[in-house]
């Protein structure tokens, strides 16, 4: 796994697994972790903006495991999310570099030693950084264990996340701020929305946005192209092309056709 940190300017970052397909920067004090999985679902294209400065620590899910698991060799619940198959996408979140792990940071730009004294220094300066995330991560999932979405079950959450893409259908949460609103991890949430709505969330998305499409379309006061962008598509050949695959017909041809 990996913890990617920002010192000083910005990195722009694609999040291709986002529901929008949106790009975003993270800015000086702010870090990206990712979890060990599947990385082709979280592709991240840092961009340079600027000068910057950053550092990062990688940690192999080995490594995590000796220090945290139990003598079972399991990882606490609170941490389970953090190292999954190669086939699972892995867990992401962008977090808030805290004053100590600053401190920590600026020790290992700082390092006053060489050779194998440096790396042993490094490496305990990196353990200690490991030990403060570790800590965060713990407590932000045992506390999202403790919220009343706790007395919910599995359908209910999926149902309550169908309600928060229907009412965000031009600006949806990201699949992972959608899964961590309804308490669940993205993974069975993806999987919830296959169960229950045989699709997947974009998919799902996509099709209430074009069925609300539809709707308006009946509106006399309102253009195609005004239509697609309420309905969350900024350009209008791509609102086209989802609105004819889904419904045989283009926009203007479904419109002419009701408005006779």
């Amino acid at each position: 796994m990996t913890w990617h940190f920002i010192l000083f300017g910005k990195q722009k970052t694609v999040d291709f697994t986002s529901l929008r397909e949106a790009s975003f920067s993270i800015n000086k004090g702010r870090f990206l972790l990712h979890g060990s999985g599947l990385l082709d679902a979280y592709t991240d294209d840092f961009t340079d903006t600027g000068p910057f400065l950053f550092v990062t620590i990688f940690v192999e899910p080995e490594v995590l495991r000796s220090f945290v698991s139990d003598s079972s060799e399991e990882l606490p619940k609170a941490l389970k999310h953090l190292i999954r198959p190669r086939e699972i996408a892995c867990y992401k979140r962008v977090g808030q570099t805290s004053p100590m792990m600053n401190a920590l940071l600026q020790q290992i730009l700082q390092c006053p030693y060489k050779g194998l004294t440096k790396r042993m220094y490094l490496e305990s300066k990196a353990i200690e950084l490991m030990a403060l995330l570790i800590e965060e991560e713990t407590n932000i999932h045992q506390s999202e264990t403790q919220a009343t979405l706790l007395d919910l079950d599995y359908r209910d959450r999926i149902h309550y996340a169908q309600e928060i893409l229907i009412k965000n259908l031009t600006n949806p949460p990201s699949l992972m701020e959608l899964a961590r609103q309804v308490g669940m991890c993205d993974y069975s949430l993806k999987q919830g929305f296959k169960e229950v709505f045989n699709t997947t969330v974009f998919g799902y998305l996509r099709d209430r946005r074009l069925e609300r499409a539809k709707e308006l379309l009946l509106e006399p006061c309102m253009t195609i192209a005004q239509v697609g962008r309420t309905v969350g598509y900024d350009s209008h050949s791509s609102f086209t092309t989802a609105f004819k695959k889904k419904f045989g017909v283009s926009p203007k041809a479904y419109q002419i056709s009701v408005r006779k």
